[in-house]
């Protein structure tokens, strides 16, 4: 009897080894996986980080077109106004010319 229970204990002993080598390798792998995750995320956060910066300088650059569209823009109507009165005078001196013939 005394057998039997040292028998079944020795079998419960190695099944319990067993059990606790395959969590080892289990939590081995799991360690290796959350190693590469983490190096993934970091190398995702650097990324992400370069991404940003040249989000704001690209933003920055359209800020500054913008401006100087607006800019451009007053020119023109600044022409646009310079051309006009030229063209009145230019047609103003073509009535008196004309009235003067």
């Amino acid at each position: 009897e005394k057998e039997k229970i040292v028998l079944q204990l020795k079998a419960e002993v190695t099944d319990l080894k067993r059990q606790n080598r395959e969590l080892e390798q289990f939590l081995h792998s799991a360690n290796r996986d959350l190693d590469k995750s983490r190096a993934q995320i970091e190398t995702d956060s650097s990324r992400n980080r370069e991404l940003q910066m040249t989000i704001n300088r690209i933003g920055a650059s359209e800020r500054k077109l913008n401006i100087r569209c607006k800019e451009l823009l007053n020119e023109n109507k600044a022409l646009e106004l310079r051309l006009q009165k030229m063209s009145n005078e230019i047609h103003t001196l073509t009535q008196s010319t004309n009235g003067n013939s």
